[in-house]
């Protein structure tokens, strides 16, 4: 966490990025992609880790306007399969963006997976002002 202090709150990108988030809580995934539109980026909500994996590989294949992904958000409970199953899948075929997972049921075995897929933990309740410097300092760190 040491890394966010040095990410103020009201610090934006200079450009736009595309964020793949996946929420099956049409409420939660609303809010979020708000939070994260506020600071100018492009969000692609998903209600699905089946959906996720789809629009993920979809995007990539330059299926979506302006092609290219920059980051992934995701609960880690949802319909169709977890978000940490799809973003496993994703580094499989060599998806390598940063992702920040969801999670209401934090525990050892979660985290780990996460961590095994190169992914930080967020847990819920979500707190916008952390999933906003989250975001930032992925973003800052794989687009200087």
């Amino acid at each position: 966490m040491q890394a966010l202090a040095s990410v103020r709150q009201g610090d934006a990108l200079p450009r736009s990025h595309t964020i793949l988030l996946a929420e099956d809580s049409t409420d939660l995934r609303t809010l979020l992609a708000g939070a994260l539109e506020a600071d100018g980026h492009r969000v692609l909500q998903v209600a699905s880790g089946t959906e996720l994996l789809e629009t993920a590989r979809r995007v990539l294949h330059g299926g979506e306007e302006g092609g290219g992904l920059d980051l992934v958000v995701c609960d880690v409970r949802m319909p169709g399969m977890t978000g940490i199953a799809a973003l496993h899948l994703l580094r499989g075929a060599g998806l390598r963006v940063p992702a920040i997972v969801i999670t209401g049921f934090s525990d050892a075995t979660t985290r780990a997976e996460a961590a095994a897929n190169d992914a930080t933990v967020l847990d819920k309740p979500v707190k916008l002002a952390t999933l906003r410097a989250l975001a930032r300092q992925a973003l800052s760190t794989t687009h200087p």
